[in-house]
């Protein structure tokens, strides 16, 4: 199967109240649900001494919106917010929005990389 990165469509940088799940219909929709699911776990985002970390975490999903895989591919250089950031993609999962996308979409959905930034960024 071939996996294409979704790029800045998940940047993540604000703190927001964890959302009720919803269906969603379409990539961008399904997009905009599960960066709000994650990033309301992400609480380090919020705290003004930790404005100047950036991480990136990648995710690979199977269909039903499970990790196949999961990793720092952009570390922040404080192995507290990176593991913050990997904790938040993990209290997020499933990702279950990508098991109701057409297999083209999916197929641009099975790698996602989210990326945290500090408030200030």
């Amino acid at each position: 199967m071939k996996r294409i990165l979704l790029p800045a469509l998940l940047a993540l940088a604000g703190c927001s109240e964890q959302p009720e799940p919803q269906a969603c219909q379409g990539l961008a929709a399904c997009a905009a649900q599960m960066q709000q699911r994650v990033v309301s776990h992400a609480d380090w985002v919020c705290h003004p001494e930790l404005a100047q970390y950036l991480v990136v975490v990648t995710v690979r999903l199977d269909r039903q919106g499970q990790a196949l895989g999961l990793d720092v591919s952009h570390s922040s250089g404080n192995s507290m917010v990176d593991n913050q950031s990997l904790e938040a993609v993990q209290q997020s999962l499933p990702l279950y929005e990508v098991s109701s996308l057409s297999d083209a979409d999916f197929a641009e959905a099975s790698e996602i990389n989210f990326t945290f930034a500090g408030l200030d960024r």
